[in-house]
């Protein structure tokens, strides 16, 4: 269980940072928002997450955290997936996954803590601990390097397949309007979007079923016997 939580940190947190990481691209680029409105839009992550986080611990505790980490991953998979239609109106398209993707993610922050803690022996919890805080940081890092190359090599094929120059282009960055077509660039980019984000509602899936499929239903009774 140690193992297969850790590999469900590796998933989940990737797919939160790539989430994180994509999103202010298509905000500030694609819609046009200012970067204060950009943190007001992610500001219900933090606090959708720090206010049910308390209990989804609550209830992992009396009833093992399986059910909740198969839930909650499930959930901030279909946020990922929301995100990646691109839908142009901002309540639907962006303020709906954002809500559904954090219920998901408060919904597994404390019982995958629960579930790392109980699947050692109290003296080697300090050490579990520390590996999956490890695996956590390290799944950011993989995330941003993994959908940042994916957008990125997504973006620039799709306008190679117009013939369009690729000297000095980038995803994230689309062209003065004024100068270019906007609309082949915008296609380009919300296509890269579209599969990097897909990306991060696989590593979703994959958490939810290698918890359903490695996951003891209650762990908690099986470390008190």
């Amino acid at each position: 269980m140690f193992s297969s939580a850790n590999i469900m940190t590796l998933f989940l947190y990737g797919a939160l940072t790539g989430i994180l990481f994509l999103l202010p691209f298509d905000l500030i680029e694609r819609r046009g928002m200012s970067a204060t409105q950009v943190g007001l839009t992610l500001l219900p992550i933090g606090i959708i997450i720090g206010t049910l986080s308390r209990f989804a611990g609550v209830w992992a505790d009396r009833h093992g955290p399986r059910g909740l980490l198969i839930v909650g991953s499930f959930l901030l998979a279909a946020g990922a997936a929301g995100l990646a239609f691109g839908v142009a109106d901002y309540w639907i398209g962006v303020v709906a996954p954002i809500v559904i993707s954090s219920v998901g993610m408060a919904l597994v922050v404390a019982p995958l803590t629960t579930a790392v803690m109980v699947s050692v022996p109290d003296n080697q919890s300090g050490a579990a601990s520390g590996v999956n805080n490890a695996a956590s940081r390290l799944a950011g890092l993989f995330a941003i390097a993994i959908i940042g190359g994916v957008a990125s090599v997504v973006y620039l094929g799709e306008l190679k397949a117009t013939g369009i120059p690729l000297d000095d282009l980038r995803f994230g960055v689309l062209p003065d309007a004024r100068q270019v077509d906007p609309a082949i660039f915008e296609q380009a980019f919300l296509g890269a979007y579209q599969f990097a984000l897909s990306t991060a509602a696989i590593w979703g899936v994959l958490a939810a079923l290698t918890a359903l499929a490695f996951m003891r239903p209650d762990p908690l009774a099986s470390s008190v016997r």
